[in-house]
């Protein structure tokens, strides 16, 4: 799965996340988690280029796309 393909399924997990999160103070750790996993990928991937951006960028998706769909037990 590559690039939009997992920005999609990153949006559809998030937005899951967020109508599963309790109340007003679980929606804000769940948008402030999401920022800071942007943040992370734009200083871990951001000054890569071509081929090592895009394994760089799978790497990171993947690894939040795990976190996000992950549900409470």
């Amino acid at each position: 799965m590559r690039g939009r393909a997992l920005d999609r399924e990153m949006a559809r997990e998030y937005y899951w996340k967020l109508q599963l999160a309790d109340g007003d103070a679980g929606k804000a750790r769940e948008r402030e988690a999401q920022r800071a996993f942007l943040t992370k990928r734009d200083a871990v991937c951001g000054a890569l280029a071509d081929a090592a951006l895009t394994q760089c960028l799978t790497v990171q998706y993947q690894a939040r796309i795990k976190v996000l769909s992950a549900r409470a037990e």
